[in-house]
């Protein structure tokens, strides 16, 4: 996706961004040690298979009283409808006559409305005729920010407020490099995406597999996009939630918690991706520091020898803890230093993190912060935060679709952080460094602080 600099997009920490009074509720977790030196290299390739198996073994061998203190103490600190085909072979020129006359899009664009090459906006009537959708009003739905709260005054039957919706005919597109996913391009946050049936169908399948408890369903309404010399339909993607224990839920309906490591578990179908985060986080953070010192540390072997005495008494926790500080002064310091900035660069691509993450449909990403004890203890925790999870729900190349949510800290969302609110939103992200990524958009909130890392966690 190679796209100039953009408006930033609203997400984790808005008010931060903004420069408002920010209630954000990032709960952060130190990380915890990891139990060898790995090597990094490329995306999926032996390294990184081995990272992460050495991370499950690290939170599998935690389990137990040890893993609970430790974690005490971190946290204390700180289907779709098939009879309708969804992408159009070629035509023939009678039945599409203006195809060739029309402006095709090419590749990853952001798409202003009103522009010749908008995508026509339609809604499904039957298989022959389907009708115009200009002016509907519903096409667009997102959820806005009015006097520092994403909820209105409104009440459902149940007293949980309802969040300050927005509809609209038209609105700025972003669209994927392959045509076959697009988003609402605002600094709200989006309530739905747009997606071919094929991708909708991948997302549905790989979800219920992984367990999550999320599925999408495509609306009638969709965009006629003209890509080359075919015509896609992009439906409208409304999430759907059925938990087995409360009734269906559909669209704006849906609830969601609002802890976004809870989110990402409620989604991905996986436990725990707030304690796999934080092992991981450590292990990439010692091998990029051992490779640019050329071997002269070995913080991995410092790492496991802090979690065996960690294990045996938890006084140790905070020569770990100082150890973790000591790594994100150093990883800081080799980002900052302008003769090793390009080849940390390079290290990062080759882990695979960061603006160089590329996560597969299904996964849970986050971006973390590792700190000093004394970052830890003195920050605002009003306006800064150390982590944030999202899950991809839709992949197109490098360009994929998150659901995210998080913790707003308002009286309106009080008791609501773990039961479910409806304030989940939708983004859309790519992989390449000039394109529009998970990791710079979260970084231009400016609330994260020490040695930042993103990466896939699941």
């Amino acid at each position: 996706m190679d796209t100039p600099e953009v408006q930033p997009k609203l997400m984790v920490g808005s008010r931060g961004r903004s420069g408002d009074s920010g209630k954000q509720n990032h709960e952060g977790l130190q990380g915890m040690p990891v139990q060898a030196k790995l090597a990094i290299g490329e995306p999926d390739d032996k390294y990184e298979r081995e990272a992460d198996r050495v991370a499950k073994q690290v939170v599998q061998q935690l389990q137990g009283p040890q893993l609970e203190r430790l974690q005490l103490r971190q946290i204390i600190q700180g289907q779709g409808n098939p009879e309708v085909e969804e992408e159009l072979q070629r035509k023939p020129i009678n039945l599409i006559p203006d195809l060739q006359a029309r402006p095709t899009i090419q590749r990853y664009t952001e798409i202003k409305k009103g522009s010749k090459e908008y995508p026509a906006k339609k809604k499904r009537k039957n298989i022959f005729q389907d009708k115009d959708a200009t002016e509907d009003e519903r096409f667009f739905t997102s959820q806005k920010e009015v006097n520092e709260s994403f909820l209105s005054d409104d009440k459902d039957e149940k007293g949980t407020y309802l969040p300050n919706l927005v509809h609209q005919s038209e609105a700025d597109l972003k669209i994927s490099d392959n045509c076959d996913l697009a988003i609402e391009d605002t600094s709200d946050e989006p309530k739905n995406f747009f997606a071919t049936k094929a991708l909708v169908d991948s997302a549905n399948d790989v979800l219920r597999r992984q367990g999550g408890k999320v599925t999408f369903k495509r609306t009638n309404r969709y965009l006629l996009v003209v890509s080359g010399s075919k015509e896609k339909k992009l439906y409208q993607v409304e999430p759907y939630v059925s938990t087995g224990k409360s009734s269906r839920t559909q669209g704006t309906d849906v609830r969601t918690p609002q802890r976004c490591n809870e989110m990402a578990d409620f989604i991905s179908g996986k436990r725990g991706v707030d304690i796999y985060a934080t092992t991981k986080v450590n292990v990439v953070l010692a091998d990029v520091l051992d490779k640019i010192t050329d071997g002269r540390h070995d913080y991995g072997k410092e790492l496991t020898t802090a979690i065996n005495k960690c294990a045996k008494d938890m006084s140790a926790v905070k020569e770990y803890e100082e150890l973790v500080g000591k790594l994100s002064q150093e990883f800081r310091k080799f980002m900052g230093d302008p003769s090793t900035k390009d080849k940390m660069d390079g290290l990062l691509q080759e882990a695979n993190v960061n603006e160089y993450m590329n996560p597969d449909l299904g996964n849970a990403i986050v971006t973390i912060s590792a700190t000093t004890p004394e970052e830890a203890a003195s920050r605002d925790k009003e306006n800064t935060f150390l982590y944030h999870f999202g899950t991809v729900v839709a992949k197109s190349g490098s360009d994929y679709i998150t659901m995210e949510n998080y913790a707003r800290r308002e009286e309106k969302n009080k008791n609501k952080l773990s039961s479910g609110d409806p304030l989940f939103f939708f983004k859309m992200y790519g992989t390449k460094k000039e394109a529009i990524t998970w990791h710079r958009e979260n970084m231009k909130t400016g609330a994260f602080i020490g040695a930042v890392i993103s990466f896939v966690v699941s």
